[in-house]
């Protein structure tokens, strides 16, 4: 045997070295992962509570359109409405005229 070639027992030991520093390598790239995957799931919003916010969102903006078109309704009778309060406070002034003009005969 020469100098370079090296016995079995050497060349286990060699192996084993180089797999102890391979997995070394795994673990620390698997706790990486590990470490990315959580700081991702406290920054990016899962899809179940996207979906749950996004009915909370619908369900408000469903009740300001039921109130908008209430608003609206009410709006249109108060416009169909006033004239004949106009008439009504016309007929009044009239009534309160004609018992001034009665009383000062």
């Amino acid at each position: 045997m020469g100098n370079n070639e090296l016995t079995d027992g050497e060349r286990l030991v060699k192996l084993e070295t180089k797999l102890e520093s391979e997995l070394s390598a795994i673990k620390e790239a698997l706790y990486d992962l590990k470490k990315m995957f959580l700081s991702r799931e406290e920054i990016y919003v899962t899809k179940d509570v996207l979906d749950e916010k996004l009915k909370l969102v619908y369900k408000d903006v469903e009740g300001i359109q039921k109130g908008l078109i209430e608003t609206r309704e009410e709006k249109k009778i108060t416009r169909q409405v006033l004239p004949n309060w106009v008439h009504i406070l016309l007929s009044l002034g009239t009534l309160v005229v004609a018992v001034i003009a009665l009383y000062h005969k």
